[in-house]
């Protein structure tokens, strides 16, 4: 089963590999680990509303779903996944730290949906993916008026629009143009 225990829960080995649905049942976690489970959906986390981190790293998700109720979320980890676009983060309003690194990520308009000061994103992982327009992307970051850290390499690890002749050189620049674009 899942273990609670001053406000965390961890999937213990073997429990739950494919399901999310019996996560933590009688207790409410401020921090579930749920990374490496081969969980193919994000799915029965409606009653953790007083969640605030969230780990579901190297698993096998497609769809970033089944979030809209997790309003107390601040860090979300989804990377190592087999995500292709960003969506359903739009009721994350305390979010602050997301983590989309290693997954094949090539649409960012979900993240059109946080535009506004009533979002707190400030830190947006985003190296090791498949963007490659670089006015996509700054059309889609710009609204992100709390984003003071965006990273799109590390370690050598890029995306296709950090290598592209018209790509600005660097991921200070990218945030700083957000930046600009906002305050103008």
């Amino acid at each position: 089963g899942a273990r609670g225990g001053r406000g965390r829960a961890r999937l213990t080995a073997g429990a739950f590999p494919r399901s999310l649905l019996d996560v933590a049942r009688g207790s409410e976690p401020q921090t579930l680990d749920a990374s490496r489970r081969r969980l193919a959906r994000i799915e029965g986390l409606g009653r953790l509303r007083g969640l605030q981190h969230l780990d579901l790293s190297a698993n096998r998700i497609r769809r970033i779903e089944g979030l809209s109720a997790l309003g107390s979320l601040r860090t979300l980890n989804l990377s190592g996944n087999l995500i292709t676009k960003v969506e359903g983060l739009e009721n994350l309003f305390n979010l602050t730290a997301l983590n989309l690194s290693y997954n094949h990520i090539h649409d960012l308009s979900g993240f059109q949906c946080l535009h506004g000061t009533s979002y707190k994103l400030s830190c947006i992982d985003l190296h090791s993916n498949c963007i490659n327009d670089i006015n996509h992307l700054l059309h889609c970051l710009k609204g992100l008026h709390c984003l003071t850290n965006l990273t799109l390499e590390k370690n050598g690890k890029t995306n296709p629009v950090c290598q592209t002749a018209a790509s600005v050189s660097s991921d200070r620049q990218i945030v700083r143009h957000c930046m600009l674009q906002r305050n103008s």
